[in-house]
């Protein structure tokens, strides 16, 4: 039939494997554009609600994205950690208790006499 829609469940099942494999692909721009569209696809499945074991699948699909989704999120928080510290202008030293210290600035030299 033209114009039939798919059951809420079935199109969120969908939504949430294209999450699943974006995230696994890393693919930032897909994840952006989807926040709106499963947001939608979740208001839709509470009003036209579903099966009992499709919305505990559909609660676990949820949930192992949302596990995917903070390691990728603690993920781009350690790369920016990375390079916020790698453009850095000092140079940090550790001492004697492993402690940092801030040292000289990166740009400075010294030189070696023998």
């Amino acid at each position: 039939m033209i114009g039939r829609r798919k059951p809420a469940v079935e199109s969120l099942s969908e939504l949430l494997q294209q999450q699943h494999d974006a995230l696994l692909a890393g693919d930032l721009k897909t994840l952006g554009r989807m926040a709106p569209v499963l947001e939608r696809a979740f208001e839709r499945l509470r009003r036209d609600g579903g099966d009992v074991e499709d919305v505990k699948r559909i609660q676990s699909t949820a949930a192992r994205n949302a596990r995917l989704l903070l390691a990728a999120k603690s993920g781009i928080a350690a790369a920016r950690g990375h390079l916020q510290s790698a453009r850095s202008s000092e140079l940090t030293t550790y001492n004697a208790d492993g402690r940092p210290q801030k040292g000289l600035p990166k740009s400075s030299t010294t030189s070696l006499r023998r």
